[in-house]
């Protein structure tokens, strides 16, 4: 199987009752099931039956489906106007019988379209069901197709984040040596004056210890791993992956914060915009 996107696409083309139809279906981003449905003829008991054969396969995202006639050639446009023709000779025949007067053919025709799909009917819901049914399948296709695209993405930008997270690492180690080193001379200098050693022994430690970074790299490991495992599970993981990039954000802003080396400053603000980038990926993955 594989990971699943939101967005997808399906087109298909059947036949019924001697008519061709077009069923096209499209999915978008959404935290819910949310199915809109347009028939060419408005027909208020197909968009019914469409929207709960597709609520029965897809459960989140934002899912359009439309149905329309399909004319292709000069033969399928003369039926059409012989059925235009039909429409007009039953709105003739009604208008006399009523005693109305008989409106031209130009006050009919604007809404002529519109009666003349209904005229034909609804086209048989056992058509129209294996049609769904077949746009569904393909639309899941497409969207663990796209699924595959975007987990590559993130991938690649997950291998970039961890390269960063190893470089800030090595910076800190610098920074920690080059500050640990600056302190000793302070201290140095401290004890040599009228100062206690203990009380300038503890303030060198919690200098040194604001800019600790360690735990929040180890988590920052953990975090990565735990990403990269979601990546190749079958079952929905968009909200795992949110959930995730939340805490990985965190513990990179803590980063930030507790850094004075504009080396590090600069590293955290690349992996902030990688993660960025990762976390719109992830927003279109079910």
């Amino acid at each position: 199987m594989g990971i699943r996107s939101m967005t997808g696409f399906s087109k298909i083309e059947f036949w019924c009752g001697g008519h061709e139809y077009v069923l096209e279906m499209m999915s978008l981003n959404s935290k819910f099931i949310d199915v809109s449905v347009f028939v060419y003829n408005g027909s208020l008991e197909l968009e019914h039956r469409i929207r709960k054969a597709v609520t029965e396969k897809i459960k989140r995202g934002k899912v359009k489906v439309s149905i329309k006639r399909q004319f292709r050639d000069n033969t399928s446009e003369e039926e059409f106007l012989l059925t235009v023709a039909r429409v007009y000779e039953s709105v003739i025949k009604l208008s006399k019988s009523r005693r109305w007067s008989v409106p031209s053919l130009g006050e009919v025709f604007p809404i002529l379209p519109y009666y003349s799909a209904n005229y034909d009917g609804d086209p048989k819901w056992e058509c129209v069901s294996r049609a769904v049914d077949v746009a569904v399948d393909a639309l899941l296709g497409s969207q663990l197709s796209e699924g595959k695209r975007l987990v590559e993405d993130i991938a690649k930008r997950l291998d970039r984040v961890e390269d960063m997270v190893r470089e800030v690492e090595i910076l800190y180690r610098e920074w920690y040596e080059d500050k640990k080193g600056e302190l000793r001379q302070k201290l140095s200098s401290l004890l040599q004056e009228d100062v206690n050693s203990l009380d300038v022994s503890s303030v060198v430690s919690e200098l040194l210890g604001r800019g600790d970074v360690t735990e929040e790299i180890v988590r920052l490991g953990v975090h990565i791993k735990r990403f990269r495992d979601i990546l190749n599970l079958d079952s929905p993981v968009g909200k795992d992956m949110n959930f995730i990039l939340q805490e990985m954000l965190r513990e990179i802003n803590t980063i930030g914060s507790k850094s004075s080396a504009s080396e590090i400053v600069d590293v955290v603000i690349d992996i902030k915009s990688e993660l960025e980038r990762i976390r719109e990926q992830a927003q279109n993955i079910l």
